[in-house]
């Protein structure tokens, strides 16, 4: 008997659109693609926190204006075969979430587009007059993805058995390891994480999802 899948998680960045980053979108337009660098550097080996490398991320781009931001950000393109997926997965049923350590702006507007139902992500905060204050919101910790979700699996009496995890980095781990299903998508990013199953792109999830789940 095949299990009964609810609930349907992606990681954003690299997975649903095709940057890798949207931190890394933003250090490509002001300049700061080293800064960054040296930043997620530091993080990776424990050195700041990840409240820290945001602060010090938004520290680099200066006081400027959250809707440059949004112009920067929202010039992304979504990955061959969202869009295609995103209908597949709404006739199946499945409650579609995202769960992003990037920043919300890009993950609401891809919610909206692909017909989602929610997304969890980080935020930027801004002053009175609409400019960074250079201080992140903290909701997703890219190692710890599966805290970020557990609010939406009890509030939606979802268990982990019931959820399938969808990623295209080696931060999906965490999120991998505790979903009832794991698919990740092929690249250098993901490097030998342990996943149920491999695919090249999204189009391959549909009949994977069709064969394997049953959906």
């Amino acid at each position: 008997m095949r299990r009964r899948y609810r609930l349907i998680a992606f990681d954003m960045d690299g997975t649903l659109v095709q940057h890798p980053s949207s931190w890394e979108r933003l250090h490509e337009h002001f300049g700061t693609v080293e800064v960054g660098a040296r930043n997620w550097e530091l993080y990776v080996r424990g050195e700041i926190d990840y409240e820290e490398f945001m602060r010090r991320d938004i520290a680099a781009w200066g006081r400027v204006s959250m809707e440059l931001v949004r112009r920067v950000l929202l010039g992304y393109r979504l990955a061959d075969g969202a869009e295609e997926l995103a209908r597949f997965l709404g006739r199946a049923g499945l409650v579609r979430v995202i769960v992003t350590a990037g920043i919300d702006i890009v993950a609401e507007d891809v919610c909206r587009r692909l017909g989602f139902d929610e997304y969890v992500a980080n935020g930027l905060e801004v002053d009175s007059e609409g400019k960074l204050t250079g201080r992140g919101i903290l909701r997703v910790e890219p190692f710890r993805k599966e805290e970020a979700l557990k609010p939406i699996l009890r509030r939606r009496g979802v268990s982990w058995d019931e959820v399938i995890a969808v990623g295209d980095d080696f931060h999906d781990a965490s999120l991998f390891r505790a979903a009832g299903l794991s698919i990740g998508i092929e690249g250098e990013r993901l490097g030998d994480v342990r996943v149920d199953y491999r695919v090249e792109g999204l189009r391959e999830l549909i009949p994977l999802l069709r064969d394997v789940i049953g959906l």
